[in-house]
């Protein structure tokens, strides 16, 4: 059995998040988009330079899970993000989380989430929302499983498949 770690990351893990992001996040959702090259820009979004750059917002935090010193997923979370179906900005935003397909299962995502969750808490938010696509059964169903509801939906207005931009708002109370 592999033994997976995770702690808050730092600016020099800003490398690997850049190689896990990319890679989680097109292994989840390249089924979503009908042509590479608007894809590979949004990957840029995942990349190192990104990364980096959202590292300098103070409310804005991420995890690193690895496996023997090696990125297996991570998540990002934002503090003051306005709830779009509440419009409270007293919550954090779970803005990222994403392990790579051979770690799914493994529990590994749910343990990216509660250090969010902590992390929420010692901050003073009272909620934890974020998005989901709808056709993401696999990541809506550990949504519900982890104690989120429903709020609302929005539409993924990047260059996805037109049938499959709806998205679900999801929250949790964690006062």
């Amino acid at each position: 059995m592999t033994d997976y770690t995770i702690r808050r990351a730092k600016a020099e893990d800003a490398a690997q998040l850049g190689i896990v992001g990319p890679a989680s996040y097109a292994a989840a959702y390249g089924y979503l988009w009908p042509e590479p090259a608007p894809l590979m820009r949004y990957l840029e979004s995942y990349g190192e330079a990104a990364v980096r750059s959202a590292m300098e917002d103070k409310g804005t935090a991420f995890w690193l899970a690895e496996s023997d010193g090696v990125a297996v997923g991570f998540a990002m979370a934002l503090r003051g993000s306005k709830n779009p179906s509440t419009g409270s900005e007293s919550g954090v935003e779970l803005r990222r989380v994403y392990v790579l397909p051979n770690v799914r299962g493994s529990g590994l995502g749910k343990r990216l989430y509660d250090a969010v969750e902590d992390y929420a808490r010692d901050h003073g938010g009272d909620h934890i929302w974020l998005d989901v696509m709808d056709s993401a059964d696999w990541a809506y169903g550990a949504y519900l499983r982890w104690g989120f509801a429903e709020i609302g939906t929005r539409i993924f207005d990047k260059a996805v498949y037109e049938d499959r931009r709806k998205m679900i708002l999801l929250a949790k109370e964690i006062g």
